[in-house]
């Protein structure tokens, strides 16, 4: 009972120390000098001028050409460009494929990521660190209200939220120092805090997204355990009463615990793990079998399909739901445009056409008329 209390007070303090962190960087952020702020910035490359900032406090000073603030600007449309201001978070598979490779392999000598605390669709890590001994990684899963309204298994929703669309913060300072800012820009952050000043000295080229702490998490992320503990929480808040957004956050009980540090790092158990695999399998095939009854359901559909030569009518839109469609096809516009997996124009424009009950040389009015390329 003693140990169980001990981890739960150590997370505590964790907690309290990460709160105490963003309450320093915040700080010293609106005490900070020769920070390039996006005024400063769209100022000086209208004007087309340099400029010259402070660099610390002793009187050193950094001079940027205009060619130099040129520079961060096409840095800055570029990752906005990959990373898709349109739609909150980045799929996991994107960031581990667009981190820098010198993070990736940093990433391999973590020791650990637990899963401790989970608040709506807000998860928080203790992850093991060097200068510290935790840093607390912040996850903010994007898909976690489709996976509460979601009629498949609980698991299963649940894995596809976790390796799904998602945003995060950390502790360190590689992330705040290199990071932060572009998953501002990106629209994938964890806030606050929420920076604007470009990260002129350690990462001008905006290269790379997730510290090697975060990426310790991601790889957690995709663990069956911790699959298992965010499926129980899906049917926990799905099953609340009342607004969403009243659901109280939770640590996570002493047997959770255990469970989610078996996930890649903490402890190894061989044997577990298979077991939990196996089980995901099952129901997942089970699932899929309740699918396959659905005969009669498909039986219906096929009636209420038009036959040949029957008109079909005209649906009426609504401003909303127009605003919607365009909104929609513009993602999708996006998605293809930079290759996201599971995206194609084709499959997509049928997918919305079947959601609205409109033929698809309707929605290819759209875009033409929208000037959606």
């Amino acid at each position: 009972m003693a140990d169980k209390k001990d981890i739960l007070n150590q997370l505590r303090a964790l907690e309290k120390e990460a709160n105490a962190d963003r309450r320093e960087a915040r700080e010293l952020r609106e005490d900070a000098v020769g920070l390039l702020t996006p005024a400063l910035l769209r100022q000086h490359v209208r004007a087309g001028t340099g400029i010259v900032l402070a660099y610390g406090r002793q009187g050193h000073a950094v001079e940027y050409t205009i060619d130099d603030l040129k520079r961060f600007v096409a840095a800055n449309e570029r990752a906005q460009k990959n990373f898709r201001r349109e739609v909150r978070g980045v799929p996991l598979i994107q960031l581990e494929k667009t981190s820098d490779p010198a993070d990736i392999q940093r990433s391999r000598n973590v020791r650990s990521a637990m899963l401790y605390k989970i608040n709506k669709n807000l998860l928080y890590f203790s992850v093991s660190g060097n200068i510290k001994a935790h840093y607390q990684v912040r996850v903010r899963l994007e898909d976690w209200d489709v996976a509460l309204h979601s009629t498949a298994l609980p698991l299963v929703s649940a894995r596809t939220a976790a390796t799904g669309r998602i945003s995060f913060d950390c502790s360190c300072g590689r992330h705040q120092f290199w990071y932060r800012y572009l998953t501002s820009i990106g629209g994938f952050d964890v806030n606050p805090p929420k920076e604007q000043d470009f990260p002129k000295i350690r990462n001008p080229g905006l290269k790379g997204c997730c510290c090697k702490h975060v990426l310790k998490v991601l790889r957690v992320l995709k663990s069956n355990t911790v699959h298992a503990v965010l499926a129980k929480e899906i049917e926990r808040q799905s099953a609340t009463t009342g607004f969403a957004d009243t659901v109280r956050s939770r640590f996570l009980k002493a047997d959770e615990l255990r469970r989610v540090s078996l996930a890649r790092g903490v402890a190894r158990n061989p044997a577990e793990a298979r077991q939990a695999h196996r089980k995901f399998l099952r129901e997942a095939q089970e699932f899929i079998e309740d699918a396959k009854k659905q005969k009669g359901v498909q039986e219906l559909q096929k009636k209420l399909k038009p036959r040949k030569g029957q008109k079909v009518p005209k649906v009426r839109l609504t401003d909303a739901q127009r605003k919607e469609i365009v909104q929609s096809l513009h993602n999708l516009t996006v998605a293809v445009k930079f290759n996201l997996p599971g995206f194609d124009m084709k499959t997509g424009l049928e997918n919305l056409a079947k959601k609205y009950s409109l033929p698809v040389s309707e929605l290819k009015g759209m875009m033409e008329k929208e000037g959606i390329a």
